[in-house]
């Protein structure tokens, strides 16, 4: 987004941070809902959906960027080339090792239900947001930010968090790669018409 204005750059900013605390809440609860350490007691479950919540990485880096931001706190410019260079290299390397992990053995099986997530999410729901958007009358640049938002592929986080609540992390995988394939055609689209 570097080549927006920085009004445009701060308004997409303030919207993704409410949407990424929403995701992360409704994604640990459909796990944990959906995963072997239900069977404890409701108090149990409660504790631990509570401990999930709080060690959740992106939550963590959401609260920490935003102390950061209040008490106005900048790195020496040598930590935050560094950093900067790690955040622009993570979402290959993290596609990288998805990839490296990935078994096309039963993809065959999981080809439908990963096509079907993938359409969902970079088709679908952007056409959903598309209507809301022309219904509450959004301003062109607002629009194009959520559509944008709404036809990025899935999070590469949610292979990590299928892994970590013993779900079908493989499933997870394959819907990461496909809506990444997909996610070109929606994304253009989108950006070709300008929201």
């Amino acid at each position: 987004m570097s080549s927006l204005s920085p009004g445009v750059e701060a308004l997409a900013t303030v919207a993704l941070a409410p949407a990424i605390v929403f995701y992360n809440i409704l994604s640990v609860s459909v796990l944990l809902s959906h995963s072997d350490r239900t069977q404890q007691s409701r108090g149990q479950t409660t504790h631990l959906f509570i401990k999930q919540l709080l060690s959740n990485p992106l939550l963590i880096s959401c609260a920490a960027g935003l102390l950061l931001n209040c008490f106005d706190v900048h790195f020496p410019t040598a930590i935050q080339r560094s950093l900067s260079a790690l955040g622009n290299a993570s979402l290959a390397l993290a596609l990288l090792s998805i990839g490296s992990s990935l078994s096309f053995k039963g993809i065959g099986n999981g080809l439908l239900y990963s096509l079907t997530a993938s359409g969902i999410k970079v088709f679908i729901q952007p056409l959903i947001g598309l209507g809301l958007a022309l219904l509450w009358n959004l301003p062109p640049i607002e629009r194009q930010i959520l559509l944008i938002y709404l036809a990025c592929p899935t999070a590469v986080v949610s292979y990590v968090m299928a892994d970590m609540f013993d779900s079908d992390k493989e499933l997870a995988a394959h819907i990461i790669v496909v809506s990444t394939v997909l996610s070109a055609v929606s994304l253009s689209i989108i950006v070709a018409l300008g929201g």
